[in-house]
């Protein structure tokens, strides 16, 4: 319902307050009362839209609620309408306490269904008072209301009797009253400004429905927009005008269109019943313009068309200005036939068959494009008489294809149009030899080709061959030539044939074949990696440490590297690269003066990039002759009666340094002990049992991997 203006309002509405313009200086309560309604419209289920137009004596007022069930409801409750008079347009005083009077003593219901009657009675030409009165009455018979077991169908015929009750009030002013949607005030003074209100006359708490609100001016009359007519389309036995919806639908709800064929002397109007205009999604051109179609049946007959606006309101616009529309010839002649296009020593010959007796031809025009789908250039500046029946083009393309349109044109330039026929020169040179091609295969059988564009203007594309060993039979890729100077490919990886060779071929627009590229070859990736290398033997002294290892057995390595880290780290540092080539396989680490605990691996490496590590990684100590000093004296005191034994000693302080205290228990095998912080100088052994007879001995070690001598020894017996 888009195109009706109540309609609209009613789908679309926010607060009518809102809408209005201001109105001098008391539109600061109607801005409060707006702020007001718009706090309480959340707990209404509808509200009532309204509208109003002066006429310069009379306020006509239309409203309705905004949903089907508030109609459905207000229809049973009523309604009733209030007016306050906000004073003369020069008066600035403030009316913020000026009271409501109500317009209806007796609250406004549809009538009854003799009233309705009656009042067809006295309008039978309004077919519309019966819409509005067949929707209201038909919604409240019993099976209609209250609930169902088809709950979406009940809802979706609601909705239809809603809309067309709303629709018929739309096109008719008495529909409207007799529907309890309108309302005339004759009580008006001209140039005061006065604030209506539309409510239901009872509240029902089980479905609230919220005031609707409209300022009005009378200070002058409202004028009804003139409408406009833009766009007049002439046919053969059609006449489309059509005019702008967003421009028209907000003023007027429906049109009557008038014609004239005596140059608007005289008018008639030419649609039975107002005419209404609805969208359609599946017609886009719809949403934008409103449009009227007439059949005509005068051949040459000249018209003027104009259209008036139907309002809401009952009344009527202005005619719009007339627009001239004239019926024209738009059936084009026969289309030439058997249109044929045969090279004639480099030029080419166009022909084609006609029938005779076509009175209104005017002649024919050749047009050449170089494919189907082309823009076409037309070959005759003049047209040609209407007796030619063939054409010679004489500069034709000779490096694309020719198509030629015969195209046949009547005395109102109407086209007939022949089938496409494609003409060519012949072309008998291949482009040159492609240059540049290269390609690679990637880990998962990926070949990427590409090679360099040919400088011919008629070269087409080209065709991709491969060859799976050098003295196969080729076979082509390609089943179409690709337009294009890169190629991807995919081949197998489980093969035991190493290599592949390509080679490509170019042809023209006339599919002329040029030789075949060089053939390239190209390797595919090592997917394995190498067996891994294994140390043979390595030797810890004062140079340092030597390493020894047998390289990996994988006949494409390439070289191998030693790789060194110290113990608890993550990053390994390379020692030597070390090629396949060398005759031995050996390092050594020189000792760089300072004691440290290093991890060693070797990796081999392979000409697919491939890597593995050695599954040995031994970890050395580097000797250094800078060593720690020593604890010099160490001494142990048994305390049988307290069960531990008091061990003390004396060292100079010294900063990341560690403590290991070893002992050994009844002659036994010495053993790491306890590992004590640089700052301790006692130990109580709490683990000494009685009876037996312990011995002790401390290192100095630092985090860096050096160390001293050992300690003295000391014995003790618990």
């Amino acid at each position: 319902m888009k195109s009706l203006l109540l309609t609209t309002a009613i789908l679309c509405c926010t607060s009518l307050v809102a809408q209005v313009r201001p109105l001098g200086p008391d539109s600061a309560a109607l801005v409060r009362e707006d702020s007001i309604y718009r706090a309480e419209r959340g707990k209404f289920y509808a509200h009532i839209a309204v509208k109003a137009h002066y006429d310069g004596s009379v306020v006509r007022l239309r409203w309705a609620p905004d949903a089907p069930g508030g109609w459905i409801n207000a229809n049973q409750l009523g309604f009733t309408v209030e007016r306050v008079d906000l004073g003369s347009v020069a008066d600035t005083s403030s009316r913020e306490s000026n009271a409501f009077i109500n317009l209806t003593p007796t609250k406004l219901l549809p009538l009854g269904q003799q009233g309705w009657k009656d009042l067809h009675t006295r309008l039978p030409d309004d077919l519309y008072v019966m819409v509005a009165g067949e929707m209201i009455h038909t919604a409240l018979l019993p099976q209609n209301m209250g609930f169902s077991t088809d709950i979406k169908g009940a809802s979706d015929r609601l909705k239809e009797r809603y809309a067309f009750a709303l629709l018929a009030a739309d096109l008719s002013w008495p529909a409207a009253e007799g529907s309890a949607l309108g309302f005339t005030d004759s009580g008006v003074v001209p140039g005061h400004r006065y604030l209506y209100r539309v409510k239901v006359a009872t509240a029902n708490a089980s479905y609230p429905i919220g005031d609707g609100a409209v300022a009005v001016s009378t200070e002058k009359a409202d004028v009804t927009k003139q409408p406009i007519i833009t766009r007049v389309n002439e046919q053969d036995s059609l006449m489309m005008i059509s005019w702008p919806r967003a421009a028209h639908e907000a003023y007027f709800t429906a049109y009557d269109v008038e014609r004239s064929a005596d140059a608007g002397a005289t008018w008639k109007r030419i649609n039975a019943q107002p005419f209404v205009s609805f969208t359609n999604n599946d017609l886009p051109g719809t949403k934008d313009v409103i449009v009227y179609t007439d059949t005509v049946d005068a051949t040459k007959q000249q018209y003027n068309y104009r259209i008036i606006g139907l309002t809401a309101f009952g009344t009527r616009s202005a005619p719009s200005k007339p627009v001239h529309a004239a019926w024209r010839d738009r059936t084009p002649p026969p289309s030439p036939t058997n249109v044929r296009a045969t090279e004639k020593k480099g030029t080419i010959e166009v022909t084609w068959d006609y029938p005779s007796g076509v009175k209104d031809l005017k002649g024919f025009h050749v047009t050449r494009g170089t494919s189907v789908a082309s823009d076409e250039r037309s070959l005759n500046s003049e047209i040609l008489a209407p007796g030619t029946r063939s054409f010679v083009d004489r500069a034709p393309e000779t490096l694309k294809h020719n198509y030629y349109l015969v195209i046949a044109v009547d005395t109102a330039n109407n086209p007939g149009l022949s089938m496409t026929a494609m003409g060519s020169v012949v072309d008998s040179i291949p482009p040159a030899r492609p240059v540049g091609l290269e390609g690679r295969v990637d880990t998962n059988g990926v070949v990427t080709l590409k090679w360099r564009l040919g400088k011919e203007p008629d070269l087409y594309g080209y065709h991709v061959f491969w060859q799976n060993q050098r003295d196969h039979v080729e076979s082509r890729l390609t089943g179409t030539a690709i337009r294009d100077t890169m190629y991807t490919d995919i081949i197998s990886m489980r093969t035991p044939t190493e290599k592949v060779y390509y080679k490509v071929m170019a042809v023209d627009l006339n599919r002329n074949g040029s030789k075949h590229s060089e053939l390239i070859e190209l390797k595919r990736p090592d997917l394995r990696p190498p067996t891994a290398p294994v140390f043979k033997d390595y030797r810890v002294s004062d140079e340092g440490i030597r390493l020894r290892w047998a390289p990996s057995s994988s006949e494409d390595v390439t070289r191998h590297c030693l790789l060194r880290r110290m113990v608890g780290e993550a990053n390994w540092d390379t020692l030597a690269r070390v090629p396949i080539a060398e005759p031995t396989f050996e390092y050594l680490d020189k000792d760089g003066g300072k004691p440290a605990y290093y991890e060693y691996a070797v990796v081999a490496f392979d000409d697919g990039g491939w890597s593995t590590f050695s599954q040995q990684m031994p970890k050395l100590r580097m000797n250094s002759k800078e060593r720690l000093p020593k604890v010099e004296m160490l001494d142990a005191e048994a305390f049988a009666d307290k069960k531990y034994v008091q061990l003390s000693w004396d060292y100079a302080p010294r900063d990341g340094v560690k403590f290991i205290l070893y002992k050994s228990t009844n002659g036994g095998k010495w053993q790491e002990f306890e590992l004590l912080p640089g700052t301790a100088r006692t130990h109580k052994d709490r683990l000494a049992k009685p009876g037996e007879e312990i011995g002790y001995f401390i290192q100095v070690v630092t985090t860096a991997g050096r160390d001293s001598d050992y300690s003295p020894k000391v014995k003790v017996k618990m």
